[in-house]
Order: C-alpha cells, then sequence, then structure tokens
C-alpha cells in the first residue's frame, strides 16, 4: 500500500491506522513537502519515499493507495491509479462535486478496481448502533431528519487552500456536511434526494482568521471564497425531508454536532461519534449511550480497503458509489445558493 499525501490527517490517522492491519505492507509514501517525508522515513524505515506521486505508477508492487490530498487532486489522482490497474482509496470529500466523482467511479467499474471512499463515520462503532436502532423499526418510519454540526473554531487554515473553491470545492458543507449528510444515506439504507434548497454564507469571521482550527496554518494574506455557515432543507424520492444547519466558526462557544432521526413510533439522536439516546412514544427515554465509539473508526475503513482489495469485493460499506447521494445533495444545495 502507498499514501499520497502526507498531511495532518493521513499522518495523525490513516498512517498509524495502515500501519496496525496485519494485511497490509505500508511501503510508500508520497509528499511534495521534502521535509515531512524525511520526517516520517525516520518514524517508517521501511517505507520508499517521493515527492512525486506519479514515480508510485512504476511501483511493480504497489496494490492499493490512500489520497489524502486536497480536494481538487482526489479524482486527478485517481483516474491515473484506476487506469494504471492499482486499487483507490480516497479521502472525503471524493471529488469536487457530484459528476467528477460519478465519472471516476465509472472508470473504476470499467477497469475492474477497487474505488473506496474515506466516510468514515461508516465504520464508527455508536452509528452502527444507531442505524440499528433505525433499520430494526424501533423508531417506526422516519419522516424527518435535522442535523447540525455547527463549530466555533473549526475553520481549517484560514486563507490556504481549504478556503479556496478551487481547491477544496466548498467550504463547512462540502468539508463537514459530507459527513453529516453520508450517516444520514448509511442509517437509513439509501437515500435519492429529488430536492434542496439551502443558503452558503461567507461571514467576516472567515476573512479575520480567528477562527481557524488548532494545528492548521493560517495564511497571512488571507483571501478566502467559501462558505463557514450553511442552513438548508432537502426533499427525498420517497417523502423524508431534512433540515441542516452547520457552522465553521460561529461565535458560540459550545459545539452542536447531532444527527436527530424522527419516527412515527420514536425517535434517536446520533451526538457525531461519541453516543447517542433513544426516545419511544410520547418522549418517553428508553435507552442512552454517552460513548459508544471505540476509536477504531479510521482503522477499520482502512482493514475494509484492504479486504476489499484481497476479496475483490466492489459493493462494499465505503465504495464510492455508496457516497454519491450525498454528493449530489451538497451540489444542489451549492446550486440553490448560487441562485439566491
Amino acid at each position: 500500500m502507498g499514501v499520497i499525501g502526507c498531511g495532518k490527517k493521513a499522518c495523525s490517522a490513516h498512517i498509524p491506522a495502515l500501519v496496525k492491519l496485519e494485511n497490509v505492507d505500508l511501503r510508500y509514501l508520497s509528499d511534495i513537502n521534502e521535509e515531512r517525508l524525511r520526517e516520517l522515513k525516520e518514524k517508517y524505515p521501511q517505507c520508499e519515499t517521493f515527492t512525486d506521486y506519479r514515480d508510485l505508477l512504476s511501483c511493480g508492487e504497489l496494490d492499493g493507495v490512500v489520497i489524502c490530498t486536497h480536494t481538487n487532486l482526489h479524482c486527478k489522482i485517481a483516474k491515473e491509479f484506476l487506469l494504471k490497474g492499482i486499487d483507490v482509496f480516497t479521502e472525503k470529500p471524493v471529488a469536487m462535486n457530484y459528476t467528477e466523482a460519478f465519472e471516476t467511479a465509472e472508470i473504476a467499474r470499467e477497469k475492474g478496481r477497487v474505488f473506496d471512499a474515506g466516510v468514515c463515520l461508516r465504520f464508527a462503532s455508536s452509528l452502527e448502533k444507531v442505524r440499528n436502532i433505525i433499520q430494526w423499526g424501533e423508531i417506526g418510519n422516519v419522516y424527518h431528519v435535522s442535523c447540525c454540526f455547527r463549530f466555533s473554531k473549526s475553520i481549517p487554515g484560514a486563507g490556504s487552500d481549504y478556503t479556496k473553491k478551487s481547491k477544496s470545492g466548498g467550504g463547512v458543507l462540502i468539508d463537514l456536511g459530507v459527513h453529516n449528510f453520508d450517516a444520514i444515506d448509511y442509517c437509513l439504507g439509501g437515500v435519492n434526494w429529488k430536492s434542496a434548497s439551502g443558503k452558503c454564507i461567507s461571514s467576516p469571521l472567515m476573512a479575520s482568521g480567528e477562527n481557524s482550527k488548532a494545528g492548521y496554518v493560517m495564511e497571512s494574506e488571507i483571501k478566502s471564497d467559501v462558505e463557514d455557515y450553511a442552513f438548508g432543507t432537502a426533499q427525498s424520492e420517497s417523502g423524508i425531508t431534512l433540515s441542516f444547519e452547520g457552522a465553521w466558526a460561529q461565535n458560540i462557544g459550545e459545539e452542536e454536532k447531532y444527527i436527530d432521526f424522527l419516527g412515527d413510533k420514536g425517535a434517536v439522536r446520533f451526538n457525531y461519534y461519541r453516543g447517542y439516546t433513544f426516545w419511544g412514544k410520547g418522549g418517553e427515554k428508553l435507552g442512552e449511550c454517552e460513548n459508544c465509539y471505540d476509536g477504531k473508526m479510521y482503522e477499520n475503513e482502512l482493514r475494509s480497503f484492504a479486504d476489499d482489495i484481497l476479496k475483490r469485493r466492489f459493493e462494499s460499506r465505503n465504495a464510492v458509489k455508496n457516497v454519491l447521494s450525498s454528493a449530489k445533495l451538497i451540489d444542489m444545495i451549492y446550486a440553490s445558493s448560487d441562485d439566491k
């Protein structure tokens, strides 16, 4: 296996997870930052390092790559490796938009290659419990879902490529909303969204850069054209409605992260990856788990990718075809916002 793009998330989550897997030999690392590669080489001496990811295309023993670059490079790099016959795992968001994701998924299908997506909440033990409550009919028929992903200091480097639409595809909606929308899709067993309306706003907080996420570099000259706040509604083909609100940089010091599934027999709230609360008719609390998360979602999603390669599975939990629904929804919301 090889990793392309060895930034903060790859170093804190993906690389350590790959090293733990008994059926994976992490052999190659690629990043444009030479100093970072030198540090990684000291930590993982078994790995060959490359500043140009294309050098990996000629590595004869390479079976799969994990792509952790900026969003604008995800599908570009994925296509090169898929066409070469190498299986691909791409961090979220998989693509800049639905069309790009679909086209790359089609290449993978035509070439008979595995193409998986880094939608890690699908592998959170806490979300699995919520999905079971819903799928087992314990809250009846779901008629509405409400999700909130509001943070106070979560801009991933104001002025950096994360806050430039040409590099990232968007702001808080595509960065954090994608997790929520995909979790909803997974819990409901797949959703076909037919309409959406929303508004994306770049507040003065984006220009100040004061609310950047800890550990991310803030550029001295801040220029941003993405949103740090978004809200809206959507409706599925089956009649389920959705309302959402997200913020990278609100001036409220408490994070608000949850997904509420409202059913005709009860309701369940997913408290992001930590746990859940489950109610019956009349609001009677039937169950609660404050922390059902085992801390292994990155390890689990990459284990699934390795198993997909070895077993030639193309319909697994993190197959890219499963994230096309959320990609389409995000496109509809952005289009609606641009029209207003």
